[in-house]
């Protein structure tokens, strides 16, 4: 299985100019020719088999949106994450899922810059399938959540 996922924001083609929707146009062609069979998250992998998805994230701010709706100046936000969705097909109707990522965040919102980086939530869990037709499949999924080691004062960081 392969793809590109892609998303462009209002504005893109204005601050990109042409280049930029050249490129986005070019990329979103490619990832035409790279789709194979498409399923579900409810299937199961066949025994032996496994995927491994990685997704990186990249968010900066130095605006928020003031009581009257309008924009005010922020101290710098920035945010990166890697994360990874890994599956294995234990048995045919068993599929095992792993899902760490990992977090760096920048702030200034204390006047000094505070960094932080490190594991973030990490998921572990199981998909077992109880039933599947030609095109249908009943499953149950559970999955667990640790809280992450830059979770724990998100809340001050945010509201400050």
């Amino acid at each position: 299985m392969g793809g590109v996922m892609l998303g462009a924001g209002r504005g893109f083609a204005r601050r990109s100019g042409w280049r930029g929707a050249f490129v986005y146009a070019a990329c979103l062609a490619v990832s035409g020719t790279l789709q194979e069979e498409a399923s579900a998250a409810s299937w199961t992998l066949e025994r032996g088999s496994a995927q491994v998805i990685t997704t990186f994230t990249y968010d900066i701010a130095t605006a928020a949106f003031g009581n009257d709706g309008g924009l005010v100046p922020v101290p710098k936000f920035e945010k990166m994450n890697v994360g990874i969705h890994a599956e294995y097909g234990v048995l045919d109707n068993l599929t095992l899922r792993l899902l760490p990522s990992y977090e760096f965040v920048d702030t200034g919102f204390s006047g000094e810059r505070n960094r932080e980086q490190g594991l973030n939530s990490t998921g572990a869990g199981a998909r077992y399938r109880l039933w599947s037709g030609s095109r249908q499949v009943i499953s149950v999924e559970s999955t667990y959540y640790t809280k992450g080691a830059l979770r724990t004062n998100e809340t001050t960081v945010l509201s400050r």
